[in-house]
């Protein structure tokens, strides 16, 4: 995930293939990073989780969401560094058996 070493917002990336999305903040830096949902493809962005440090966090309703970004709020120097992880979905569709 893209953390902006500067205040700027970060890339988005698409998670509409993960559940149970975390993601790990890590790297040398004093900055306030929000960590942004979109469940509507990026029209519109919900702040989840807010860091200055470090961390490890779970992002709420993470299923419904469509995509993350990392936007940098406040910045006073380092390199903010974002993994993100997660349960992967799939995108490939189950066909279930007929049943009468």
């Amino acid at each position: 995930l893209a953390v902006p070493a500067s205040v700027a917002v970060g890339a988005a990336l698409d998670v509409r293939q993960l559940a149970d999305v975390w993601v790990q903040l890590s790297g040398a830096f004093v900055a306030t990073i929000d960590l942004q949902v979109s469940y509507d493809g990026g029209t519109t962005w919900t702040t989840v989780s807010t860091r200055s440090a470090g961390d490890v966090v779970e992002i709420p309703a993470a299923s419904a969401a469509t995509h993350l970004r990392a936007n940098t709020t406040g910045y006073t120097s380092g390199t903010p560094v974002a993994k993100v992880g997660g349960l992967d979905l799939g995108l490939a569709p189950t066909i279930l058996p007929v049943r009468s």
